[in-house]
């Protein structure tokens, strides 16, 4: 027979080990749809709460997403779509042309853009694909970026910069920033000031 003592210290030990299992995964158990639970949206603005785990699929154009402080976020969408990537949070964005992504202090951003797209990121670390005609703001910040023709990166402010270009493009990489620039499938190349691939 089990002793009333003994069951008791079984009993504690279970719920204690219970209560570590709980409290030792700080992270979302479970991914949203956009729109649902932790996932608001309205209309074509989705919001991803603060914490929570996001997936956004929009297949209109003008979306626009927001992926809160803390979250983790996959959007796919398409033409002129507005993606936000807050403090400290974790995007993955997928875009057709013509749309923004910001990514802010502290956010690890993976963005593959289409043509025409614009991609801020400040004091975050960023890994691009751009189309055609795009333009990259890497601000304070950690950048691999593969650049579309006829496409623009800007580095500033103790930026690192790796650029590969397919085609013509153009890095600017200010005093206080490291940039390195590789055409088609040559080596990287330091960048001064300006550098350049193809036709300027």
């Amino acid at each position: 027979m089990i002793s009333s003592t003994h069951f008791l210290t079984n009993l504690a030990i279970a719920s204690f080990a219970f209560l570590l299992t709980a409290c030792g995964d700080d992270g979302p158990a479970t991914t949203s749809d956009c729109p649902g639970p932790g996932c608001v949206c309205v209309g074509t603005a989705c919001d991803c709460a603060p914490g929570e785990a996001c997936n956004l699929e929009c297949t209109t154009p003008a979306c626009d997403f927001e992926c809160s402080a803390g979250a983790m976020c996959d959007a796919s969408c398409q033409v002129d779509c507005q993606v936000d990537c807050q403090e400290g949070s974790s995007c993955n964005v997928m875009t057709t042309a013509d749309s923004d992504v910001d990514c802010r202090p502290g956010a690890v951003c993976t963005i593959v853009g289409g043509a025409e797209a614009d991609v801020d990121c400040t004091s975050s670390e960023c890994d691009l694909t751009t189309g055609r005609d795009s333009d990259v703001d890497c601000d304070d910040s950690d950048c691999t970026i593969a650049a579309g023709p006829a496409s623009t990166v800007n580095c500033t402010s103790g930026a690192r910069c790796d650029v590969s270009c397919e085609g013509s493009c153009e890095v600017n990489c200010d005093s206080g920033s490291t940039c390195t620039l590789a055409c088609g499938d040559g080596d990287p190349m330091a960048v001064g000031e300006t550098a350049t691939c193809g036709a300027p």
